[in-house]
């Protein structure tokens, strides 16, 4: 971190000032610590006019990690970086979706009755997947965030234009991009079969029911392009989902397919992180040649921070900061009550109920106080050993029988 943000007594955001500075105000109890990450100090003193310049934020979008930069400009010295960073954006919201979606039909199953809904969801308008829409959200609170610390006058933003159709061919040109892989056919099956001679792949027969299936699986990250389908009788086809069967290795399907979903989700949000980012300070775009042309004019290496900086700058002075900060967005609110890593290195505690043998698994480092407070309670991930048998699952209820054996302490051992 270069500077040090500053706000006013009222709370206002002033111009970032230099760290030596800010530790002069802190030992002249004219300034207190606002927070800690990223350090902002607040006076304790009220300035009624900031003559600093206003800050400029770049934006260096991207699917998987996203560069920001924030740059205050100086006249009489290079424009300095008061902080500059990278978003590592989150992978899983899709899978923690379809999880709560089994959770939820699980429960409603066991409802007794549950009054019948059809067609109640209605998608607002510019709409977007959850996924898209919390990589854009990330890249809006750190840039909200920015302007609660420092007056932030321009946030500049990559304008990202990819030809997904030069991904998957690199050679086309022209009037080729009109005519798609399912011209002239009624589907895209139609297509697939037609390419395929109307004949199996792994063994040539024309004379049986054919079908079309997906050589990376849907569930893996396949798509439906033609590039991904092959023909299969039917029999290879149930061959293949047994494991008795490997597609050859066919030429026209060796190498990995181009992947376009990360230039998707870039794309696909770009206007709506736009519009959101407009109510926070005045948006102006510039395109990917432009960010290379005046990165390779400062020499320097790529990277995201690295074009953050370029992006905002456009060739002007500055001096960069020493250090980068790493956001990594998190989910807000977590339902498992255990997660996967503290299972691995959990441990085990035992407790008598009945004739039954439970041991808890509790959060990695736990103890055991010897008065035995920690009981098993509903929703506790045990592992019973029952009649020699082990059985491993979570408790749903818990029914403690008086006998001989119930001893109601933990064991010694």
């Amino acid at each position: 971190m270069g500077r040090v943000f500053v706000k006013n007594q009222d709370g206002t955001p002033l111009s970032p000032c230099h760290p030596a500075r800010a530790r002069i105000l802190l030992k002249q109890g004219k300034a207190r610590v606002y927070s800690v990450l990223p350090f902002t100090i607040q006076l304790t003193y009220r300035i009624e006019e900031d003559k600093g310049a206003p800050l400029r934020v770049g934006i260096d979008d991207g699917a998987q990690e996203v560069g920001w930069a924030v740059v205050q400009p100086r006249t009489k010295k290079p424009d300095a970086v008061v902080i500059a960073g990278v978003i590592e954006q989150r992978r899983d919201i899709k899978e923690r979706m379809d999880t709560r979606r089994h959770h939820r039909r699980a429960r409603r199953n066991r409802k007794a009755y549950r009054q019948p809904r059809f067609d109640n969801r209605r998608r607002e308008e510019g709409w977007l997947p959850p996924t898209i829409r919390g990589k854009k959200d990330a890249i809006l609170r750190v840039t909200q965030d920015i302007a609660n610390r420092g007056r932030v006058d321009e946030v500049v933003v990559e304008d990202v234009q990819i030809d997904t159709q030069k991904l998957m061919n690199p050679n086309i040109k022209g009037v080729q991009y009109q005519g798609g892989f399912s011209k002239d056919y009624y589907n895209l099956r139609e297509a697939v079969l037609y390419r395929d001679n109307h004949s199996c792949r792994i063994c040539d027969e024309k004379s049986v029911r054919l079908e079309v299936h997906h050589i990376q699986p849907r569930e893996s990250g396949g798509t439906d392009r033609a590039e991904n389908l092959i023909t299969l009788c039917q029999p290879c086809h149930e061959a293949v989902h047994h494991g008795t069967t490997v597609i050859f290795n066919d030429p026209d399907f060796e190498g990995k397919l181009p992947d376009l979903k990360a230039p998707a989700h870039v794309m696909q949000g770009k206007n709506y992180l736009r519009r959101r980012l407009a109510e926070v300070a005045r948006v102006s775009s510039i395109y990917g040649y432009e960010t290379k042309y005046y990165r390779h004019r400062y020499n320097w290496e790529k990277s995201h921070i690295n074009d953050a900086i370029a992006l905002v700058q456009k060739g002007r002075p500055v001096t960069k900061a020493q250090g980068m900060m790493i956001i990594r967005p998190l989910q807000r609110h977590v339902r498992k009550r255990w997660e996967t890593e503290r299972r691995r290195n959990a441990a085990v505690v035992q407790q008598r109920v009945g004739k039954r043998l439970l041991r808890k698994v509790l959060a990695a480092g736990a103890e055991v106080p010897a008065g035995c407070e920690k009981h098993i309670r509903h929703g506790d991930l045990v592992h019973v050993v029952k009649s020699g048998k082990a059985y491993t699952g979570w408790v749903y209820s818990i029914k403690t029988r008086r006998n001989k054996s119930a001893t109601g302490r933990w064991p010694s051992n």
